[in-house]
């Protein structure tokens, strides 16, 4: 493979007036509005680490969205994020004009030998509250589920 790379995103339709926060930061939110302003335009600049990898979207409507992207392995290549707010752009097989927003990962690389390992975690929930720095660390750290075989009843 020549200069191979892995683009993964979610795309929403129509979050007008969602806020975007990212783990690389900057601190106020992105708003989404059909154009990249200079806070999306800073988030898109700025690299995830294998720390700091999450993206949060408030739709301030009763949904909430928080990603993050797991690295297995010795996995060190660079990751940045993807974030497109922008009204009018339609790619097939896509059903809905505009990308309002789209968010995810671009991994510009890939190891030349070992394992490489990923995995995305998607949390939805009515509203996330608080600090986000404080919840997604909360949401990266769940407790394991123990699982207990059921007994037959006589």
């Amino acid at each position: 493979m020549h200069e191979p790379y892995l683009h993964m995103s979610l795309d929403a339709n129509q979050l007008i007036g969602a806020t975007v926060r990212m783990a690389n930061g900057p601190k106020e939110p992105g708003v989404v509005d059909g154009r990249i302003d200079a806070v999306e335009e800073q988030m898109r600049e700025t690299p995830f680490t294998s720390e700091a990898n999450w993206f949060w979207v408030s739709t301030l409507r009763n949904l909430d969205v928080v990603a993050f992207l797991n690295y297995l392995g010795d996995f060190d290549e660079p990751v940045s994020p993807y974030i497109q707010d922008d009204r009018d752009s339609f790619k097939a097989p896509e059903l809905f004009r505009g990308q309002l927003p789209n968010l995810g990962y671009t991994i510009h690389s890939f190891p030349k030998t070992g394992f490489m390992g990923l995995v995305v975690s998607i949390f939805m929930d009515e509203g996330m509250r608080g600090d986000p720095a404080v919840f997604t660390q909360q949401l990266r750290t769940l407790p394991e589920i123990q699982v207990r075989p059921v007994q037959a009843v006589p």
